[in-house]
């Protein structure tokens, strides 16, 4: 009994902590004298993601990265039949549809089969799988084994959307947070699926929202971003891409394609990239109180300032009146020696970045 209550508070543990799975499933294989043991989030447009016991992981990989998935009956017959508990696989195909079966053959060949299964609709339109296999000489798991696995339905159950809800929550949370710094951000899955945005990024003109929370990106960015996002779901990832996107009214701004990786990629929400907007508009001087604090500059040499930010020369400056260019001239060389600077190019740099600090 204290075995089987230390694998139940296992399961509610992986449920908190999705790194744990892996233990978590061979522990349940151990318990539950199986061969293997695995667990699949499965979406009807997605390839699965998974977690497994040594023995199956080459062919999760394999089913997940190909194209088996599309066509596997399995998911299918388990899920019309809609029975509590663990389901032998096997009764759910017949003799010709195993002989074609993917799974089946893929099984075969490892010396495993006699697999059981066990599928949980979640609130997101996900389906969590377990699944258990025996060695094919050692024949299907005895009856009161089975009724031994089935004990722990509800609580594999209550796990799965325990961690589904929790990963939810937890990418809202981030996009949340950057609200609060003023960056439009979302979470996006695969299949330009909207896991967690926040307002400013529902807002953002550079996005368009699909149907079914799928999202788009304005213009020819699109494409790079699908690009990107199917890049970030194979194995490997991908880097960090910023992506110029440029509005029906012409308005543009930046959007920032940060992978998730590590324990930021969430086994529940298939979370892969963050998405940042940043806004691109025309530079602006910051406020001349905040140039006088810091630089100690004169009204003058803040004019000055002013005049170049608005993309004047020091010619058309002085075309303006009433400052002569040479005195101009000897102002810029002022305002170079207390900000630190050397040239134009410089200086402006030099307020940009005051200028996003000021908003």
């Amino acid at each position: 009994m204290v075995e089987i209550d230390a694998l139940v508070d296992r399961i509610y543990e992986s449920a908190l902590l999705p790194d744990r799975w892996e233990a978590t499933l061979e522990s349940l294989r151990e318990r539950s004298a199986s061969a293997s043991a695995t667990l699949l989030l499965l979406r009807a447009d997605t390839a699965p993601r998974h977690r497994g016991t040594p023995l199956l992981q080459p062919a999760l990989r394999q089913f997940s990265e190909g194209e088996a998935w599309r066509s596997n009956l399995r998911v299918a017959r388990l899920a019309a039949r809609g029975e509590a508990g663990f389901l032998l696989a096997d009764d759910c195909l017949s003799e010709r549809e195993l002989q074609n079966d993917w799974v089946e053959q893929t099984l075969k060949r490892l010396g495993l089969g006699f697999q059981l299964g066990m599928m949980i609709p979640m609130p997101t339109g996900d389906f969590i799988t377990f699944t258990l296999e025996r060695w094919r000489e050692a024949g299907p798991h005895p009856p009161a084994m089975r009724r031994f696995i089935d004990t722990l339905r509800p609580h594999l159950a209550r796990a799965g959307l325990m961690a589904s809800r929790l990963g939810l929550e937890r990418a809202q949370a981030a996009v949340e947070t950057l609200q609060a710094l003023g960056l439009p951000a979302a979470v996006v899955a695969p299949g330009e699926r909207l896991v967690a945005a926040n307002a400013g990024f529902l807002q953002s003109p550079a996005i368009l929202a699909l149907a079914r929370d799928r999202i788009a990106l304005q213009g020819a960015a699109d494409a790079e971003f699908r690009r990107t996002l199917a890049a970030a779901t194979a194995a490997g990832g991908v880097a960090s891409r910023s992506l110029p996107v440029r509005d029906r009214e012409g308005q543009a701004s930046v959007v920032h394609l940060l992978p998730l990786r590590g324990a930021a990629r969430d086994l529940f929400t298939g979370a892969r990239l963050l998405l940042v907007v940043t806004g691109i508009g025309p530079l602006r001087a910051p406020d001349g109180a905040l140039l006088s604090s810091l630089f100690d500059l004169t009204a003058a040499e803040i004019r000055l300032v002013r005049g170049l930010v608005g993309g004047h020369t020091l010619k058309s400056i002085a075309e303006q009146g009433p400052v002569a260019l040479s005195t101009l001239r000897t102002q810029l060389v002022s305002v170079f020696r207390k900000t630190g600077t050397a040239r134009q190019s410089e200086l402006l740099a030099l307020i940009a970045s005051l200028s996003v600090v000021q908003r």
